[in-house]
């Protein structure tokens, strides 16, 4: 009986362990809104950010520009506030840095059909990715995965050849 509690104990301060580490590694990414328009922000590369601003009516925010090479889109989703058409509708374009640099992103708010005439609005963030390679989440990766493979499969082994519990 002494040994089986060991070993789920054993096995539960290894799950807790583990899910410490993990909610180190998964940080949520920063969110910027239109009260963050003129700002200037710094990331290492492989961060992500999301640009999160609202559409109402016939205008919509688009991309205007951002230098690909320092920043990379991901991703872009969405909903909409209401059934009507034309209701409002929040969008989420989420950026990751790329390689070591400065860029700009711009948004515009318009009228697509319409063109550059009807731009109603701009949104712009400055953004400064400061390295290649972010050593504290490479070796928190690392850690990561030496703790997944090595204690369970210690743990394993050791139950397997039927280890003696002191």
């Amino acid at each position: 009986m002494m040994k089986a509690t060991k070993k789920i104990i054993t096995l539960m301060v290894c799950v807790l362990f583990l899910t410490s580490i993990f909610h180190m590694v998964s940080a949520e990414e920063p969110v910027y809104t239109i009260e963050d328009n003129n700002s200037t922000i710094t990331i290492k590369s492989v961060e992500k950010i999301i640009i999160s601003l609202t559409n109402t009516g016939m205008y919509k925010w688009e991309i205007y520009s951002y230098e690909p090479s320092v920043l990379k889109f991901v991703d872009l989703g969405g909903w909409v506030h209401g059934d009507a058409p034309g209701s409002p509708a929040t969008y989420n374009w989420t950026f990751e840095g790329k390689h070591k640099g400065n860029t700009t992103i711009s948004f515009v708010y318009w009228d697509y059909w319409v063109g550059n005439a009807s731009i109603r609005d701009n949104f712009t963030l400055y953004v400064n990715v400061t390295s290649n390679a972010p050593m504290s989440l490479v070796w928190k990766t690392i850690i990561v995965i030496s703790i997944i493979i090595v204690v369970p499969t210690a743990i394993i082994l050791k139950w397997m050849k039927g280890g003696k519990d002191k």
